[in-house]
């Protein structure tokens, strides 16, 4: 998953906008190292 979709997606989520800067970019990454290495079908 990019980066661009990530945000996208966690844009929608009430809780993103109450996080810091570089809580969100943490968000991101954990969540796009997430979707990459556990879901194979959803690539």
């Amino acid at each position: 998953m990019k980066t661009r979709d990530a945000i996208h997606i966690l844009i929608l989520s009430p809780i993103y906008f109450r996080l810091t800067l570089l809580q969100r970019l943490q968000l991101v990454r954990e969540y796009c190292q997430a979707m990459n290495s556990n879901s194979p079908v959803l690539r």
